[in-house]
């Protein structure tokens, strides 16, 4: 689906740097990867961050290819008026870079920034195609804790092997948070854990989810202790050495109030373990052209390993040197003469080569490194080992150039390969797009091998001359060509189609009431008229098509004019049923010209539950999965009510329809509930992350209780319908970045609602009904999601 409300403006400022130095922005790790037709980049949901912070910051954790081109796109800051009231305002400021080409952010400083929280988005391009990742981030910018408060000791050792066996009987140190070095007296008056960093063996960092998995605790008295746990609840936990920052409240006086600071990198805990990996990013290394002074023969420096296991007194040593020749053949020992000329900085890691070699174009050099630490030791396969390719000499890239292709408004286009600028010699180049206007980057895909450039079907491009910018870059330099596109009529293009709705007056296209009907009466239903309205050119013919996904039976569609109607609905579904999802296909041309759009209209039948009637208005939630949403509350109706005893919650008869959602092979997802056999396999996955251990038929990753208790930690899991006594109380929250198995989920998810009105918490299972559908739609954005 790629319908948008709103287009961000790009905007550069430091706040991304904040978000990612607090969450060490994890780095891209190839155990992570899948592969080119699915993404994923992963931003911890809420970072603190304090002042005067300076440094880099690593790059993100994603799933999927490598990602590459990122941008902040916009940043809101949030506060408190002089009133007390929560206000916003747009953030834009030059105190923070980001580099393009990993992610990685540059801070100058951060001592001019206010106090707050900011929401930040970010996109990135992978495997050619750009993501957007809106509001990904909450940053909660935080005073930094007075001078004076250190944790003693403020290192710890202990054996991974200890903290994955609870029924270990070795007693782990622990540190204490004082204020004894203080010159002055400072209460600490609350104490807690903020961010967990792994910091890696190549200068990365991976930020660690510590709510959901608790490897370390703060006690009321500031104690940090190690927890233990199974090896199945710890199996992400790996060998390394962990930064810890803390969230202090302290106060100053007794007549002053208390304030809430960051410590940052407040102490650090190694938990030992054996190094099992270790790999290097691939290297180039130049003969030069003999008799050309210009070209001359250049030496290597490798990047630094990274490896698995912890990096503390660790030593690195080169156990052997292969090479296949450029004749061909198989490995082969490289001679004395060749091995003589590599060399490793033992403390950490990094191979280097002089510009004294004699090697050979052509040739592949593969070096095998072993680490050792004190627990043990793994040396590099042939798989990861350090592989240096020997090539003559890479000339710098000029600007190259492509074939200018015409396009049909709204179908897909492949270009030429790019042309000219050095780049048919060139060794290893690397295609990426510079500037693509965000409003059509979605649309673009890119191979980053060939430099051949795609368009999706249904973009949004308009007729004329469409110019985008693609970069090429090796380990020498980088250039730049243009591809220009000619996008012409196509009369079987068109943009939208809307039914309307009959919840409120406004009729917009596209709106959060678009396509849901509401009817309180059976008679309503039968002799409902919907008829569609579309932007398709005078003259053209249209065909419909309608599939029933939920509760839709007698409900059916002209062919020919799309037309909706439902005059056979019986009594029975009236009664029995609440909700009717359908899908809807509108079709336009014949053959290769065709151009279609498929979409959901939603149908409440709207009726008391236990004299209890309940209506979301709208009652479809639209969300991009990776952003999440939060709809707005019910009305809720009923003698002699009292609201404050009202409870609502998921039951566990949980629906998903797919739209275009499919895993990283293109394989559409299933559909069907959770808790059936085979049921939604896609469902039962996302389940299984978040807590059911097996058990399809609980809701708990929908629920806002665990077992009889409120969870701590709703925004952990899938969804919540939230019961705090707010504002927006029984909202239902759709938590971002959740809804991802191999694949971000896009369709329609539906469930039954339980709910009591006596004060029963959690509701029993005695009042049910469909109250909200959840249209996951993973190419949407809402600036109120």
């Amino acid at each position: 689906m790629r319908v948008k409300d709103k287009f961000y403006s790009k905007a550069v400022g430091c706040i991304i740097a904040m978000l990612a130095i607090v969450l060490g922005i994890s780095s891209c790790k190839d155990d992570f990867t899948t592969d080119n037709t699915s993404f994923a980049l992963y931003y911890t949901s809420m970072t603190d961050i304090a002042p005067s912070m300076t440094g880099v910051i690593a790059k993100p954790t994603y799933k999927g290819t490598a990602p590459y081109d990122f941008k902040i796109t916009g940043i809101t800051y949030f506060y408190k008026n002089e009133k007390g009231e929560e206000a916003t305002e747009s953030y834009t400021g030059d105190c923070f870079a980001i580099n393009t080409e990993n992610g990685e952010i540059s801070i100058n400083s951060t001592r001019d920034m206010k106090t707050g929280k900011y929401f930040i988005s970010v996109s990135c391009y992978a495997a050619g195609t750009m993501y957007t990742f809106n509001n990904a981030v909450e940053v909660n910018f935080l005073k930094a804790v007075p001078e004076g408060i250190i944790v003693k000791p403020n290192f710890i050792e202990v054996k991974l092997a200890d903290v994955k066996n609870k029924d270990s009987e070795t007693v782990f140190p622990t540190a204490k948070v004082t204020t004894e070095n203080s010159a002055e007296h400072i209460t600490i008056t609350g104490y807690k854990i903020s961010n967990v960093v792994r910091l890696e063996s190549d200068g990365s960092e991976t930020m660690i989810n510590n709510n959901k998995i608790e490897l370390f605790t703060i006690s009321d008295h500031g104690i940090i202790s190690i927890k233990k746990n199974s090896e199945e609840e710890y199996k992400d936990v790996k060998a390394g050495l962990y930064r810890i920052d803390l969230k202090l409240t302290t106060m100053a006086s007794s007549n002053l109030s208390e304030e809430e600071g960051l410590f940052v990198d407040a102490m650090r805990i190694n938990l030992s373990g054996a190094p099992t990996s270790i790999s290097y990013e691939l290297g180039a290394i130049e003969t030069g052209k003999e008799g050309d002074e210009t070209k001359p023969r250049g030496g290597f420096i490798s990047s630094k390993p990274l490896i698995e296991g912890s990096p503390i007194n660790a030593v690195y040593e080169i156990t052997a040197i292969k090479k296949v020749q450029s004749s061909g053949g198989t490995l082969i020992d490289a001679s004395d003469e060749e091995k003589a000329f590599f060399s490793i900085d033992e403390a950490i890691g990094v191979v280097s080569v002089p510009n004294t070699h004699t090697f050979t174009k052509g040739d592949v050099y593969k070096v095998y490194v072993k680490v050792t630490n004190p627990e043990g030791d793994c040396t590099s396969t042939d798989d990861n080992a350090l592989t240096v390719n020997v090539v003559e000499w890479v000339d710098p890239l000029v600007d190259f150039t492509y074939t200018m292709g015409n396009m049909k408004q709204g179908m897909s286009y492949i270009s030429s390969k790019p042309q000219g600028g050095g780049l048919d010699a060139a060794t290893n180049v690397e295609y990426s797009f510079v500037d693509m206007p965000e409003e059509y980057a979605e649309y673009f895909s890119i191979n980053n091998t060939t430099g051949e450039v795609s368009v999706a079907k249904y973009n949004t491009l308009p007729q004329g001359t469409f110019e985008v910018t693609v970069k090429a870059k090796n380990f020498k330099s980088e250039a730049q060509g243009k591809l220009a596109i000619n996008v012409v009529e196509n009369p079987n293009y068109f943009t939208y189609i809307s039914y309307g709705n009959n919840l409120v007056d406004d009729q917009t296209p596209g709106s959060i009431y678009d396509n849901q009907f509401r009817f309180t009466k059976l008679d309503e239903v039968r002799v409902v008229s919907l008829n569609p309205k579309t932007d398709i050119q005078e003259g053209c013919k249209m065909t419909w098509k309608l599939a029933g996904k939920h509760h839709s039976a007698n409900i059916v569609i002209d062919t020919n004019t799309g037309e909706i109607t439902a005059a056979d609905v019986t009594q029975d579904n009236f009664n029995k049923y609440s909700m009717a999802v359908l899908f809807i296909t509108a079709t336009v041309g014949e053959g290769n010209d065709a151009f279609d759009r498929t979409f959901p209209v939603f149908i409440n039948y709207s009726k008391p539950v236990a004299g209890v009637t309940i209506e979301y208005t709208p009652f479809v939630l639209r969300v991009n999965p990776n952003n999440g949403g939060t709809s707005l509350p019910p009305v809720i109706t009923g003698n002699n009510i009292d609201l404050s005893k009202v409870y609502i919650d998921y039951y566990n008869t949980i629906n998903y329809f797919n739209l275009e959602g499919c895993d990283s092979e293109g394989i559409p997802f299933d559909e069907g509930r959770v808790d059936q056999t085979p049921g939604c396999k896609f469902l039962k996955n996302l389940w299984n992350e978040n807590g059911a251990s097996g058990n399809y038929g609980t809701n708990l990753p929908v629920s806002y209780w665990d077992g009889n208790k409120v969870k701590t930690n709703p925004s952990d899991y899938l969804a919540y319908i939230n019961n705090a006594k707010v504002d927006n109380r029984f909202s239902v929250v759709v938590n971002p970045k959740k809804w991802y198995y191999d694949g971000w989920a896009d369709g329609v998810l539906t469930g039954k609602f339980k709910f009591s009105v006596d004060g029963t918490n959690p509701p029993g299972k005695t009042n049910s009904d469909f109250y909200l559908a959840i249209w996951f739609d993973k190419d949407y954005v809402n600036e109120n999601n």
